[in-house]
């Protein structure tokens, strides 16, 4: 009998963990990063602004990473770790963008794909690749296409942070 109720008490604590659903106060400072992000990605933001946002991002994960205990909260952590990935990505075209100023043969509005990172990302994003004479590029609003895509995951997660 005795073992009966610890297995009937293990499984109704099993199951409310895993019905748990998230706690907006543990994740409200996540929250806030990735709206800053949105709000600058919106207006306009420098490159090393940009940069100061993600770091913010990538310490809250981190910090939401700890904090996660539900699987909810962990799906949270995960969509959050999605959106600071798709903003990277997007730093690596920029900074192509700002060191190719340099070179005059670079057709205006283009970024020069030369770097197999760089493929790969365009290729993750479905983002346009041309060629000329023998050199590919990307549109410049390529990196607002990668934005474009982070804000749609972001709005994913903070619809998990919401739920109830």
């Amino acid at each position: 009998m005795p073992r009966r109720v610890f297995t009937i008490l293990s499984c109704v604590i099993l199951f409310a963990a895993c019905s748990q659903g998230v706690d907006p106060k543990k994740f409200e400072d996540l929250y806030r990063v990735g709206k800053s992000i949105e709000g600058a990605t919106a207006v306009g933001v420098t490159y090393q602004q940009f940069g100061e946002l993600l770091q913010k991002l990538a310490t809250e994960i981190a910090i939401g990473t700890d904090k996660a205990k539900s699987e909810k909260e962990k799906e949270l952590v995960r969509a959050y770790s999605e959106v600071l990935a798709a903003y990277r990505d997007s730093t690596a075209i920029w900074k192509k963008k700002i060191e190719q100023v340099q070179y005059g043969f670079i057709p205006k509005g283009k970024i020069l794909i030369d770097k197999l990172e760089l493929l790969r990302i365009i290729e993750k994003y479905g983002l346009p690749l041309e060629s000329e004479k023998g050199l590919e590029y990307t549109p410049e609003d390529s990196i607002q296409e990668i934005w474009g895509k982070a804000r749609k995951r972001l709005e994913q997660a903070n619809e998990i942070l919401a739920a109830k």
